[in-house]
């Protein structure tokens, strides 16, 4: 075991004990043929300095790739733990496979469905809520604040490290127990040691202590902040030890590393002292709308709501299907104010028989439902109409108020923009054509490039690699609608 290696097993030891079961999650970004890309790696764990070997494996993947565990211990069954990662889904799927197994039955796959084409794929199942065996943690993340894609500077971190010391010294005036803290790189990270079930009641009492810590906190230590989206039991926090690897090392924002900074007491908090602080957060009493508007035909609420995004020029994925509800990935409309990690394309809209939703798993976002994702994107524009849009109206003067109910008759609709990037590829790719010149054409008509490489299948497009052209400032990739078509720069 290597050093870097050493320093993670100490700090895995202030939190987890051998035999726990963890979760090794990270989310690899690298490129193909100058193409973007993204990859969750996973696996699961219950030998602590098998998995310090692991965490600084991963750690130095694609120039630096930060790393994360689960906090809290995961319940034995479904996954498969054998101190192994999985780099992306196709190792896994190979296991299965030469085990004998059908994807279809396998509980360590999800089983993905394209909405619109029916094709069908499956990816990692990682730790959800309801594979967590009880609470032995609250965290409290101190995040700097700075900007999205970056790593704090020693003044953003110095007040996080000042709001840090500030709650615990709040918290042990109120008789908690020694808090540990730890170095996450960025920011700080309060640990507190609880025994709570794993049930609703303790995911909102979390909640509630977290709200009550940031109203007391917030705003009074530059621009660093409590991150309110923690509470949920599957929560993976910073592979403590490990490289942080947020944005790019510079001078005035440098790559740390993470770390146990002091282990604290080992007591545990009691219920009755969470509860008091969690009592200080006055809830608001305004109705919250978690879905809406859904009137059971679910095929016809999701192409009302690409239609809409469409319509409002809202970046977004294919839509797919997943464990019966029908999700859309989305831009999401607070996307300059994300600063935490560990949460790649989390930004999505629901839609399930009983109407819409939002969920973004970024601490700007924690209350946002559909409703304030829609007032977000609506602002300073004019009413949308949705199709069979029912509207009540009052006639017949004070003596014959009289109810009125007219269907509006739908408005004409953009052309969504999967359909507009198939037509780009098969106008451009005729039979061939460079990307950059395919990109251009589709950022000016606002088609993302995501929903672009959503389209090639559809488009019959094939993206073909020709190898260095010498003498030529020439990459050799292009994309094609004939994948034998020779190509001369």
């Amino acid at each position: 075991m290597n050093e870097a290696a050493k320093q993670i097993r100490r700090a895995l030891g202030a939190v987890y004990h051998d035999g726990d079961v963890i979760e090794l999650r990270a989310f690899r970004k690298f490129s193909i043929t100058g193409r973007p890309c993204k990859k969750t790696v996973s696996g699961f764990f219950d030998s602590l300095d098998e998995l310090a070997e692991g965490i600084d494996e991963v750690n130095h993947l694609d120039g630096g790739t930060t790393v994360f565990t689960t906090l809290n211990p995961i319940r034995r069954g479904w996954q498969k733990i054998n101190n192994r990662i999985y780099d992306g889904a196709v190792p896994l799927k190979q296991e299965i496979r030469r085990e004998g197994i059908d994807l279809t039955a396998s509980q360590r796959l999800i089983k993905v469905t394209d909405w619109k084409t029916k094709n069908v794929w499956f990816k990692m199942r990682t730790t959800s809520a309801e594979d967590i065996l009880e609470r032995h943690w609250i965290l409290l993340d101190i995040d700097a604040g700075q900007p999205t894609d970056t790593n704090s500077t020693d003044a953003e971190k110095q007040n996080a490290f000042d709001m840090a010391l500030a709650i615990i010294e709040y918290l042990q005036s109120l008789g908690f127990p020694a808090l540990p803290l730890f170095d996450s790189g960025n920011g700080y990270h309060i640990l507190m040691r609880v025994r709570l079930p794993n049930d609703d009641a303790s995911t909102d009492l979390v909640r509630r202590f977290l709200l009550a810590l940031g109203e007391r906190f917030d705003g009074k230590f530059g621009t660093s902040h409590l991150d309110l989206s923690v509470f949920d039991a599957s929560r993976i926090c910073k592979s403590y030890g490990s490289m942080t690897t947020k944005g790019e090392d510079t001078p005035e924002r440098p790559r740390r590393r993470s770390g146990l900074m002091w282990t604290g007491s080992k007591d545990i908090a009691t219920l009755e002292q969470v509860t008091a602080v969690a009592a200080e957060y006055i809830e608001d009493e305004s109705p919250s709308f978690k879905s809406g508007d859904g009137d059971g035909d679910i095929d016809e609420s999701v192409t009302n709501v690409l239609r809409y995004l469409d319509a409002r020029n809202v970046e977004h994925g294919d839509a797919f299907e997943e464990r019966g509800l029908v999700k859309i990935p989305v831009r999401c409309p607070n996307e300059t104010k994300h600063t935490t990690e560990g949460n790649p394309s989390s930004t999505i809209v629901i839609v399930s028989q009983s109407g819409y939703g939002f969920d973004c798993r970024h601490d700007h976002c924690h209350d946002i439902d559909w409703h304030g994702f829609r007032q977000r994107i609506d602002v300073g524009r004019e009413p949308y109409s949705w199709f069979g849009t029912v509207t009540v109206g009052k006639s017949g003067g004070e003596k014959n108020k009289g109810l009125v109910i007219t269907l509006k008759p739908p408005k004409p609709q953009p052309q969504p923009k999967s359909d507009l990037a198939v037509a780009l590829l098969k106008s451009m790719c005729t039979p061939r054509a460079y990307p950059d010149r395919v990109y251009a054409a589709a950022e000016e008509a606002g088609i993302s490039r995501e929903t672009l490489r959503g389209a090639y299948e559809k488009a019959g497009i094939t993206v073909v690699d020709y190898g260095y052209v010498e003498g030529r400032d020439f990459n050799g990739t292009w994309l094609v609608s004939v994948p034998d078509t020779k190509v001369t720069p």
